[in-house]
């Protein structure tokens, strides 16, 4: 097992995203990504839904220069432009709660907040309830 010692959270940036969508960009659209797998562990869709999408034990694809010791989760939307639903957030703390129970001292972080990050992810209206979730 890898050493973890971050929870990144992120946001499609996308309204109406799927997880299957998200594969689809990560590993097989000529314009995408063309990574060998989705670069999340988890992604959190529009009703809460937890869909479990790469194995902790494998490196994901979702935070230059931390993705060796981080778990990346993805809630589908874009929260510059709508706010995450009850389903989401409710979904967000449960799983959170696990990782920290499974990786004591874990710390969570905006993806934004990580070194070598250039990008406003995961948008203002889930970077609002970062202090609460950490």
């Amino acid at each position: 097992m890898r050493h973890i010692s971050h929870i990144v959270v992120h946001h499609t940036a996308s309204t109406c995203s799927t997880v299957e969508s998200i594969t689809h960009w990560h590993v097989t659209h000529p314009d995408g990504n063309q990574w060998p797998h989705i670069g999340y562990h988890y992604v959190i869709d529009k009703v809460g839904n937890i869909t479990n999408t790469l194995p902790i034990e494998k490196k994901g694809i979702h935070c230059r220069g931390s993705n060796s010791h981080s778990i990346g989760v993805c809630l589908i939307g874009n929260f510059d432009t709508e706010y995450v639903s009850g389903g989401q957030l409710a979904a967000l703390r449960l799983l959170l709660s696990d990782l920290k129970a499974e990786f004591p001292g874990v710390i969570v972080e905006a993806h934004r907040n990580m070194p070598m990050a250039s990008t406003y992810c995961p948008g203002y209206n889930l970077l609002q309830l970062m202090p609460e979730l950490r």
